[in-house]
């Protein structure tokens, strides 16, 4: 399916969800909900429905985890395991900020016999489906029915278990309010009158409203009060994507920001984009193409780095002879140890790169991802990288730190980020706040 044809068919989807309501869930936007589950439904084909729907009607597949006690004077986390060493790390360095806090865990269950429900709600969970499936007739398939209903009927459950938590706290913090989970989180801390604060995590870039919708959702799904962002260029995206700027925290990243990093050798590392970007596979094959290149002219090699989503045994065809791919697992700052610049796409690494000292070059090409603004950043020929690795290499040392220091100010906000945290999280729970 062309990537225009699927934007038009999950827009309509979510204009049908906004007009439906489901009888006990009245108050939540099935719009948000299933903002990411959309186009999963659309992607599926019979057999994937049939197994959605088969695994919620018998399968828990999250288990909330509520602490003993919450204190209204004390601000809620909530957290869920991504799997992910990045974002839990990050997640982590934000909550020892906080320190004194309350903590709601959610984690997911597989399909295991201790996670099988009862007969009874079994039988709940059919006569929900069955009803569900009828409100949503009017999106004209019954394959994306069935995806829809099957997650509907899963988030109920998790409401119910949610909402049987007594919450009394005046403000939370989220690490991501775009998919179904969180989202349903959000909306019931808010609908209780609690103040909610996502956390942005990775570089989101605005590039429209209707369109590659997952690799927005951050933007064109926000739900909370307030979004903490990294820097300047950051607010920049979410206001374009139609967020209030009151509603927009400037409050630096957490990284740890190293000083720019001299390197004798011209070995270079590579990021490819994540998966789920439309035209994904055709750009990282022609950024490894131009990375092939630059390594025989500088006479050098390379490390390559999949995204998480990613694997390298989907790049076996590739005509790689310079290269070498990172194993899974291998952090961001292994594979840039002892590197002299990183390439990278469409990708949110460059923060991860210029955070770790060393000079960036993104390829554009004509994928819209509109993140890098300075020239010296960007090329889109091998003959143009070539030239500005020459004139970064010219740079002397005090030039080097002037452009990073710029760089870094402008995505990062690294001065006192501790304190701007601590005194927003204070802000917010504070009297002083109203709630919109």
């Amino acid at each position: 399916m062309e990537n225009n044809e699927f934007d038009y068919r999950q827009t309509n989807i979510l204009n049908c969800l906004k007009e439906i309501h489901i009888e006990g869930f009245e108050k939540y936007d099935l719009s948000k909900l299933l903002f990411n589950v959309t186009g999963e439904a659309i992607r599926a084909n019979f057999f994937v429905s049939m197994k959605r729907f088969v695994k919620a009607i018998l399968n828990s597949s999250f288990e909330v985890v509520d602490a003993k006690e919450y204190e209204k004077e004390k601000p809620l986390v909530v957290s869920y395991d991504y799997k992910r060493r990045d974002h839990t790390t990050y997640w982590e360095k934000f909550k020892n900020i906080i320190r004194d806090y309350n903590e709601l865990k959610i984690a997911a269950c597989g399909f295991e016999w201790r996670h099988i429900n009862s007969p009874k709600e079994i039988i709940i969970g059919l006569i929900s489906y069955s009803r569900i499936k009828k409100k949503l007739s009017i999106i004209n398939s019954k394959r994306i029915q069935s995806v829809l209903a099957s997650n509907i009927i899963e988030l109920m459950r998790i409401e119910k278990r949610i909402a049987s938590i007594q919450i009394d706290n005046r403000s939370a913090f989220i690490f991501f309010d775009g998919g179904r989970l969180e989202n349903l989180v959000v909306q019931n801390l808010r609908n209780r009158g609690v103040i909610v604060a996502a956390m942005q995590h990775g570089q989101p870039v605005f590039h429209g409203m209707n369109c590659d919708r997952i690799n927005q959702t951050m933007i064109l799904n926000f739900s909370s009060d307030y979004i903490m962002v990294t820097g300047e260029f950051s607010k920049k995206q979410f206001m374009l994507g139609g967020i209030p700027e009151e509603k927009i925290f400037v409050g630096g990243s957490l990284r740890t920001v190293h000083p720019v990093r001299e390197n004798v050798r011209s070995n270079f590392a590579v990021f490819l984009d994540c998966p789920t970007y439309p035209n994904a596979s055709r750009d990282n094959q022609e950024l490894l193409r131009y990375a092939e290149k630059i390594g025989d002219l500088l006479g050098t090699r390379y490390d390559i780095k999949c995204h998480p989503q990613d694997n390298p045994d989907s790049y076996q065809d590739s005509r790689v002879k310079n290269g070498l791919f990172a194993p899974q697992g291998v952090s961001i700052s292994e594979v840039l140890e002892g590197k002299a610049f990183a390439l990278l796409h469409a990708s949110g690494v460059y923060l991860d790169i210029i955070s770790e000292g060393i000079k960036a070059f993104c390829y554009v090409n004509n994928t819209e991802f509109p993140l890098v603004e300075e020239g010296l950043d960007s090329f889109e020929t091998v003959e143009e990288l070539n030239e500005k690795i020459k004139k970064w290499n010219y740079y002397k040392p005090i030039q080097k730190k002037e452009y990073m220091d710029k760089i870094v100010e402008y995505y990062l906000y690294p001065e006192n980020v501790e304190q701007r945290y601590m005194n927003f999280v204070k802000l917010i729970a504070s009297k002083e706040v109203e709630k919109n």
